[in-house]
């Protein structure tokens, strides 16, 4: 028999499952049966479910990120993002526009964590030119992130001394 363990809101419960493949769990079997002794198991017990935060620690971010989405436009999904810590702690550093081949001038951006939440602000800062023209295009903007999820998500405003682009959201996965 073997034994896999299912959560379902605050109370874990086995499954019984036996060499012929057939299933026994509180799914299919009588519903007082806290104690099942015909089948000299608990099915059911109660626990306390911890809620755990995974801490924010900057290296953990050294890693290669790809695009899951990109409102902007620039990258197609599973294109690659390197991610750096630093400069500080509490800060992430990327090169994320324009892409490569995209625009020219291209520029880091500092991500400013909050590691007690693990929300980012993204100060007003320079990025990179778009031909023909559209020159030090810069971005501001919020986002999070999560290293439980390995993912980073912002939403940033395009803007150079001249136009405003508007507001999109990029989110990009841990490889």
């Amino acid at each position: 028999i073997g034994w896999p363990v299912h959560v379902r809101a605050r109370m874990i419960y086995s499954e019984a499952v036996t060499k012929d493949g057939k299933k026994f769990s509180m799914a299919n079997t009588p519903t007082n049966f806290q104690s099942f002794p015909a089948y000299n198991i608990a099915f059911i017990w109660s626990i306390q479910l911890i809620n755990y935060v995974c801490p924010f620690v900057n290296t953990d971010f050294n890693a290669t990120f790809g695009i899951q989405s990109d409102g902007w436009g620039d990258y197609n999904a599973g294109a690659p993002i390197t991610v750096v810590a630093g400069p500080s702690a509490t800060q992430l550093t990327m090169t994320l526009y324009p892409a490569p081949g995209v625009g020219t001038n291209r520029k880091n951006i500092i991500l400013d964590v909050d590691p007690a939440t693990d929300s980012v602000t993204v100060a007003k800062q320079v990025y990179g030119d778009y031909p023909p023209g559209d020159l030090n295009l810069s971005v501001q903007g919020v986002g999070t992130v999560s290293i439980c999820s390995g993912i980073i998500s912002l939403t940033l405003h395009h803007t150079n001394a001249v136009n405003d682009y508007g507001t999109y959201k990029v989110t990009m996965k841990k490889n």
